[in-house]
């Protein structure tokens, strides 16, 4: 068996090989090692490959995107994904994004077996090389002559939510607002010049309209008619305007927002946060998350960090973090794992507020700042008769002329 093995952490691909060397026993085994995805998939376009154990934390890919650019280029090469990230979320989207299996990484001697997986995941190819199939991003469906919908797959059902009996035989002007009609009119009637994907609302069975992006094909069905693409621009759409977002809360929120990777190094982080830190943007953005922290709280950054790996929340987390000098800032932090367009585990999100005195603490303090003024006005007030008294003592010694 020739076994891919993609993974950047050479001491990671030491433990898995030798893994692999044990469990294989007697039957031949070759492990060749590739540290990047860019060195994956140049592989992979060769033969002599029968499986691929994949990383998702790659330095130039990261989260189940990984997956979905192998399955590009070799759709029929069966994956495992080997994981440090112990995320049921994440090992359910990998399993339904097309791997065969998600294992998570574990200490040699404590780490599930490996080459059963790879040997069952070799025979399942063989047997059934259909069930590797990628999933299609593109929904296809076909136009008669009138532009009346004579075909419609499951991708543009997952897209659209109309179901095959419901929509064919609809005109396709049917399907989009009616201040879009004379734009598709126009549309169709120069399908030969369209130079890109047309972008157009398409209605959805709950009379709601939905952002898509069609364009003709090259193809046509057994009866004749134009194979049209469908592609959700819904989400696209949604993902500018969230990242326009980010970008206004990055510059103007008041508390200090960060992300960090997968490896847990800050990738991002908001204007306050360097003003809270004391430290440059430029400065914050590389830095391991755990150097944030006092030396004495970088075990309970561990602990995030574990939390995270298992894409869990944290809310309300009272720490220091450390400031300027030997400065510890009190914060009350929140943090929440992020995840790619797939579900996968990608990295996660910090919300640092920093945390003020307590209503009582401020009570107590300003009670002894009224205490001590008091105090200081009375010691001023005797310091004023004792210099009286000085004077007048001096005057009654002093020598008469």
């Amino acid at each position: 068996m020739n076994i891919l093995l993609v993974e950047d952490r050479p001491e990671d691909a030491f433990v898995i090989k030798k893994q692999l060397a044990q469990e294989a026993d007697d039957t031949p085994v070759e492990v060749e090692h590739v540290d990047t995805l860019g060195a994956a998939l140049e592989r992979v376009q060769h033969d002599g490959v029968d499986c691929i154990l994949l990383d998702l934390g790659l330095p130039d890919g990261r989260g189940l995107n990984n997956l979905r650019r192998l399955q590009g280029v070799a759709p029929d090469l069966p994956v495992v994904i080997l994981s440090g990230i112990e995320d049921e979320r994440t090992a359910a989207s990998a399993v339904q994004t097309g791997a065969f299996a998600y294992i998570v990484k574990r200490p040699l001697g404590q780490s599930e077996a490996l080459f059963p997986v790879l040997e069952d995941a070799v025979a399942a190819r063989r047997s059934d090389a259909s069930a590797l199939t990628p999933i299609n991003n593109e929904g296809q469906f076909a136009l008669d002559a009138d532009h009346v919908i004579r075909s419609w797959d499951d991708r543009c059902e997952a897209i659209l939510h109309w179901e095959r009996e419901d929509i064919i035989g609809r005109s396709m002007y049917e399907c989009v607002p009616a201040s879009r009609r004379e734009e598709l009119v126009s549309a169709f009637a120069n399908t030969a010049k369209l130079s890109e994907p047309l972008k157009l609302h398409m209605m959805l069975p709950n009379h709601r309209a939905r952002l898509v992006e069609i364009q003709p094909s090259n193809q046509t069905t057994d009866d004749g008619h134009r194979i049209w693409l469908l592609v959700d621009a819904e989400t696209s759409r949604r993902s500018l305007q969230a990242m326009q977002v980010l970008d206004l809360i990055m510059e103007t929120v008041s508390d200090a927002v960060f992300s960090q990777d997968l490896e847990v190094v800050i990738h991002n982080c908001s204007r306050s946060t360097a003003t809270l830190l004391g430290r440059e943007a430029t400065d914050l953005i590389g830095t391991p998350f755990t150097a944030l922290f006092p030396a004495a709280a970088r075990q309970s950054a561990e602990s995030i960090l574990l939390a995270l790996k298992r894409g869990r929340v944290i809310r309300d987390l009272d720490l220091e973090l450390q400031g300027p000098g030997d400065s510890h800032i009190p914060v009350t932090l929140t943090l929440a794992p992020l995840r790619d367009e797939y579900g996968g585990l990608i990295g996660a999100c910090t919300i640092a507020t920093q945390r003020e005195l307590q209503p009582h603490a401020k009570s107590a303090h300003l009670r002894e700042k009224l205490r001590l003024e008091e105090i200081n006005s009375h010691l001023q007030d005797e310091v004023m008769e004792l210099r009286d008294e000085l004077r007048s003592l001096r005057r009654a010694t002093a020598p008469s002329s």
